[in-house]
């Protein structure tokens, strides 16, 4: 399971996960787009893979809507230095997210589509269509807290059910889980690819993950029934060196965390060629 660690919009927190391992990266699109050359420069050149993402959701939750004009522009432009670029999707009208879709294609652009857990329901259909006609395609949604988990599982029992039936057809379809991260979503479905911001909002707020052989756990500094306290205490306190130093444990743990759910998901038969 491929990994990518949100805030790459953000140089310091780049170099900060870089330094780390982290490999991958997230940004937004509406943090990036009036910086020149950002993506073509250190430290955004030193990562495997830079996925764009086209900032939608907070574009919604705002109320300031991105151009899909715009952004088309800004892809044509620097797709060469984009590992992955979402779909300017459109959260709650998936007939516009579609439209958007096929906009950027006529381009020359392979945006990610993007298919949602939202209220109103996108038609399944809409997921069947997109599974047969890409190779690697997006869902969104599920890290929002409008939705409890049980809700969430059956959403994605119902994906990756459809997602499967391709399977079964000779297509290994590649599916990206926007936000997802938690244990019970990672173990249950074999995403190829996910991001999380965890890694350094929990930092900022003292905030540390561990990997424990089978999961994430987390644990504030002051947890003084930590098993690790005395690590931990040691990073007690405010300070950028104490944020950068548990932003970093972070990245390492969560990337043993990915590097398990890979290990499982091989051992239940499911591998990716890159």
């Amino acid at each position: 399971m491929r990994l990518y660690f949100a805030a790459g919009e953000v140089e310091k927190l780049v170099k900060i996960c870089l330094a780390a391992g982290g490999k991958n990266m997230l940004g937004s699109f509406p943090k990036i787009v009036g910086r020149a050359n950002y993506l073509s420069k250190a430290p955004i050149s030193g990562c495997n893979s830079f996925f764009l993402d086209s900032g939608a959701f907070s574009a919604f939750t705002l109320g300031t809507p991105i151009d899909v004009q715009q952004y088309g522009a800004y892809l044509v432009q620097n797709k060469r230095w984009l590992g992955i670029y979402a779909n300017l999707d459109v959260i709650g009208d998936w007939r516009a997210t579609h439209k958007n879709q096929l906009y950027l294609e006529q381009l020359g652009l392979t945006p990610l589509p993007v298919f949602h857990l939202a209220s109103p329901a996108e038609p399944w259909e809409h997921l069947k269509d997109l599974v047969q006609r890409y190779d690697y395609l997006a869902i969104g949604g599920v890290a929002t807290t409008q939705f409890t988990v049980k809700e969430k599982a059956a959403f994605l029992d119902k994906c990756w059910s459809i997602v499967g039936a391709e399977w079964k057809r000779g297509r290994q379809v590649k599916i990206h889980g926007f936000g997802v991260t938690s244990n019970w979503a990672v173990k249950n479905y074999p995403w190829f690819s996910v991001d999380s911001a965890a890694w350094s909002i929990a930092g900022g707020c003292g905030v540390m993950y561990k990997f424990t052989g089978t999961g994430l756990v987390s644990c504030h500094y002051t947890d003084t029934d930590a098993a690790d306290f005395k690590r931990r205490n040691a990073l007690a306190g405010s300070g950028t060196t104490r944020y950068i130093i548990r932003s970093q444990i972070n990245v390492v743990e969560m990337l043993k965390f990915a590097d398990f759910v890979t290990t499982v998901w091989k051992h239940r038969g499911v591998t990716w060629d890159a």
